[in-house]
């Protein structure tokens, strides 16, 4: 993991492991999240495994995206 992103990474993942997540979620028109679980595995995975901003920059976005919808339900 790029040591840059790792405490927001962390961040992240306790955010999510603290709040009930909803069954799907809808990140924009064109993103539609059914398999939160397997959202949130695979997005991690990525984050983890990628050095190289271009590869995880995308996958870092999305799970903010899913975390402020998740603020603004609460």
């Amino acid at each position: 993991m790029n040591e840059a992103i790792a405490p927001q990474v962390e961040e992240l993942k306790a955010f999510f492991q603290q709040h009930t997540l909803p069954k799907t979620a809808q990140l924009s028109t064109a993103e539609l999240i059914i398999d939160l679980p397997l959202f949130l595995d695979s997005h991690f995975t990525m984050l983890e495994t990628q050095d190289d901003a271009r590869n995880y920059e995308v996958f870092l976005l999305r799970l903010i995206k899913l975390q402020e919808i998740i603020q603004a339900q609460a």
